[in-house]
C-alpha cells in the first residue's frame, strides 16, 4: 500500500509542477477519476466480449457446428477482432439525409436514457413529479349518483 500512496504523490506532485498550482489539483483529479473509470470499464467490456464468445461456443454445440474458432487458439481472440471490426465498418450515410441529424440521433437517444430510468434507479422524485387528480370540469362537486 506504501508504493501505491508514494506513486500517488508522486502524480500529484508531477501534476503540480507541470500545470502550475491553479490547474495541477484539477489536471491531478481528473487525471485520477480518468484511471478509475478506466479501471471499472475495462474488465466490464472484456467479461461482456467473453461471455460473448462462451455463448457462441454454446450456441454452437446446441446446432451441432463448430462455432468461433478462427482467431486465436479455440477462438479466444475472436469477440476482439469482432470489435476490430465492427469500429473499422464504413458508416453508410442515406442521401437525401441531414448528414449532423444522422450522427447525432443515437447520441441523442443514449444520453436521454439516463434521465428516463432515474425513477426506475430507486431515486426519489421531486414533489413536482408527484401525481395529483386533477379536478374533472364536467364533473360537480358533490357528484351524485345516478337513480335507475
Amino acid at each position: 500500500m506504501n508504493i501505491l500512496a508514494n506513486f500517488q504523490g508522486y502524480a500529484q506532485g508531477l501534476s503540480t509542477q507541470w500545470f502550475g498550482a491553479e490547474w495541477g489539483p484539477t489536471v491531478y483529479t481528473t487525471g485520477r477519476s480518468l484511471v478509475m473509470i478506466v479501471m471499472v470499464l475495462v474488465p466490464v467490456l472484456l467479461t461482456v466480449l467473453y461471455y460473448q464468445l462462451v455463448e457462441r461456443w454454446v450456441i454452437g454445440w446446441m446446432q451441432v457446428r463448430k462455432g468461433p474458432n478462427r482467431v486465436g487458439w479455440k477462438g479466444i481472440l475472436q469477440p476482439i477482432a469482432d470489435a476490430i471490426k465492427l469500429l473499422m465498418k464504413e458508416q453508410v450515410v442515406p442521401s437525401g439525409a441531414n448528414k449532423a441529424l444522422f450522427f447525432l440521433a443515437p447520441v441523442v437517444s443514449v444520453a436521454a436514457v439516463p434521465s428516463k430510468q432515474t425513477p426506475a434507479a430507486g431515486l426519489p422524485p421531486g414533489p413536482e413529479a408527484v401525481a395529483r387528480p386533477r379536478p374533472n370540469p364536467r364533473r360537480s362537486p358533490s357528484p351524485q349518483r345516478a337513480r335507475f
